[in-house]
C-alpha cells in the first residue's frame, strides 16, 4: 500500500477487505504517519468479509479470507472496475500503469492476471486455464462485465468448487484458473513483469521472461512468506517498510540497491545466486521519479 502511494501521481482509493476492524483500524493509523501531500491523495474504506449462506467453508480454501477476491461483486457494488491486490504485493511502478491495461482488453475480456510461468499440473488439463496458468495475487477485474455475465459468475465459482474441490492446491486461484480455463476469452494473460514471486528464483526462469529480465520487475509479490525469510526479498520487503516518504524515488532507489548488495545469507529461495536480482528488484524505479 505504501509503495503504491509513493509511486502514483493520482488519488487512491483502498478497500479494505478483511473480518477485523482493528486490522483496517492499525493501516488507517500507519498512513496518518504519511506526509500530507501523500495523505490528502488516499482514501481507505472498511468493507467486512461475506461469503455465501451455506459456504461459509469457502473462507479457509487457502489463506484466510484470500478467496474474498472471488465475491468481489457483492463486496463492491457500487464499483465498475477495481485493481485486486493480495497484502503482500509491492509496486515498482505507479498502479496507474498496471490501471492502464484495462483500456487494451477487447470486447468480452473482464480480467486480467500475470501468467505463472510453472507447472499447473495439479488441476485437470481438460479444464485448467494452461499448462503454466495465472498467480491472483495482482489482477485487474472490470466488475461491470462480470456482473453481465450470461452464466453468472458467482454461480460458476460455487459449481466449481462443488465439482473439483479435491484437486485444490491453491484454493481460489485454482478455481479462478478453472473458471478462465472454461472461459477463456473473458481473460487477458499479462507478461510476468508484473507479478515476481520466489518461485522464479528457485527454479532460475527469470530468464525465460524477457521483459522483467531486460527492464525489471513492475510489482513484487512475497508469496511463501518471502518477505519473512533472510535473504534479498526480506532485504526488499524491510527496505521499503523502513522507506521515509520524504525520499526522492531516486534517493530511495540508491538505498535499496546499497542493501541489496549488502545482503550476505544466503536464502532458500535461491535469490542469493541470481547475478542479476538486485537489478531486477530496483530497475524499474530508474524512470519513476517525478519528484
Amino acid at each position: 500500500m505504501k509503495a503504491a502511494v509513493f509511486l502514483s501521481r493520482r488519488r487512491i482509493r483502498f478497500h479494505i477487505v478483511s473480518d477485523s476492524q482493528a486490522v483496517f483500524d492499525e493501516l488507517v493509523a500507519a498512513a496518518e504517519a504519511w506526509p500530507t501531500a501523500y495523505r490528502e491523495k488516499t482514501s481507505f474504506q472498511f468493507v467486512a468479509s461475506w461469503y455465501p449462506p451455506e459456504h461459509e467453508d469457502m473462507k479457509g480454501l487457502f489463506r484466510p479470507c484470500s478467496s474474498q477476491r472471488l465475491f468481489l461483486l457483492h463486496l463492491l457494488p457500487e464499483e465498475s472496475a477495481v485493481l485486486y491486490m493480495d497484502s503482500d504485493v509491492i509496486f515498482l511502478r505507479p498502479p496507474e500503469e498496471f490501471w492502464q491495461i484495462f483500456h487494451e482488453f477487447d470486447e468480452k475480456q473482464f480480467a486480467a492476471a500475470a501468467v505463472y510461468v510453472g507447472s499447473y499440473h495439479h488441476i485437470p488439463k481438460d479444464v485448467r486455464y494452461s499448462d503454466v496458468g495465472f498467480n491472483a495475487g495482482l489482477m485487474l477485474y472490470n466488475l461491470t462485465r462480470m456482473r453481465q455475465f450470461p452464466a453468472g459468475w458467482e454461480d460458476q465459482v460455487l459449481n466449481i468448487t462443488a465439482e473439483y474441490h479435491s484437486k485444490f492446491k491453491y484454493g481460489d486461484q485454482d478455481i479462478l484458473n478453472i473458471f478462465f480455463g472454461k472461459f477463456r476469452s473473458h481473460f487477458r494473460p499479462l507478461g510476468c513483469e508484473w507479478n515476481l514471486r520466489s518461485f522464479y528464483c528457485k527454479l532460475d526462469i527469470i530468464p525465460v521472461c524477457p521483459e522483467m529480465l531486460n527492464c525489471g520487475a513492475k510489482a513484487v509479490h512475497g508469496t511463501a512468506a518471502s518477505f519473512y525469510s533472510p535473504g534479498k526479498l526480506m532485504t526488499f520487503f524491510e527496505t521499503w517498510k523502513a522507506m521515509k516518504m520524504t525520499q526522492s524515488i531516486a534517493e530511495f532507489q540508491a538505498e535499496l540497491r546499497t542493501n541489496l548488495a549488502a545482503t550476505k545469507p544466503k536464502d532458500k529461495f535461491g535469490c542469493h545466486g541470481r547475478d542479476y536480482i538486485d537489478r531486477i528488484l530496483s530497475q524499474q524505479l530508474i524512470s519513476n521519479d517525478v519528484s
